[in-house]
């Protein structure tokens, strides 16, 4: 048993949980081999657009950020600055993650905190586009996990939510993020800059994002305890 104190000003949607940790990786290798054509391009955007217009979201929060994803997919600037990368019709994964920084780049530089956290939308576009074309597995996300990454995409929160997870935890956040307006309206419990958890993958663990604690591994005693009172101070 081991317990991991976190400050609870980084708690950003409240509750209890436990569960199986699941790590999930998403470090996109840039490989100059693999091209996509750009008519694949666009027709991996159009399936993109069609998924979320499918996808049943249950709050306000959730339907406005899915219009201002499907925003950008439409967006002529966009698709202009992939064309400008391109050549004889193809573009390279590295040509588009460099389409991608400059994007994000130019939302840095306003020095606008709102404006800012759209990078994180626009990362999660741009990783949609590049699994939706080469089929990248997933780590297999069961009801009741507990689900650590590095940061959050609001795709993320929808697809958790849909997996019935019991919490989400991450090293890179904020309060203001799609994401975390999601894991808010959604009432999934949510905790950022939570260090790294790797070593504890697969190990039962404990979420209390009210206080602002993990207990990996609880004793018998303190999962019978979590059973009939997670919120006990006793834990």
């Amino acid at each position: 048993m081991e317990i991991i104190k976190l400050n609870p000003r980084y708690i950003v949607s409240e509750g209890y949980a436990y569960g199986t940790l699941k790590c999930i990786e998403r470090e996109i290798e840039p490989s100059k081999d693999l091209e996509i054509a750009l008519d694949s391009l666009r027709e991996s955007a159009k399936r993109l657009i069609r998924k979320l217009d499918a996808e049943y979201l249950p709050t306000p929060e959730t339907l406005e950020i899915r219009e201002i994803h499907k925003m950008i997919l439409n967006d002529p600037l966009l698709w202009s600055e992939i064309e400008s990368h391109a050549k004889n019709g193809k573009i390279s994964i590295e040509e588009l993650l460099k389409v991608r920084d400059k994007i994000i780049n130019m939302l840095l530089e306003t020095k606008n905190p709102l404006i800012m956290e759209r990078q994180y939308d626009i990362k999660d576009i741009f990783n949609a586009l590049i699994t939706e074309i080469s089929g990248e597995k997933r780590v297999k996300i069961s009801p009741t996990d507990i689900v650590y990454l590095e940061e959050v995409y609001p795709s993320d929160v929808v697809e958790l939510y849909k997996n019935r997870v019991g919490a989400i935890l991450s090293r890179k956040g904020s309060h203001t993020s799609h994401a975390a307006i999601l894991a808010m309206s959604l009432e999934i419990p949510y905790i950022y800059n939570v260090p790294d958890l790797h070593r504890y993958k697969d190990h039962q663990i404990f979420v209390d994002a009210v206080y602002g604690k993990l207990i990996i591994d609880p004793t018998p005693e303190q999962e019978q305890e979590i059973q009939k009172n997670p919120s006990s101070h006793h834990l």
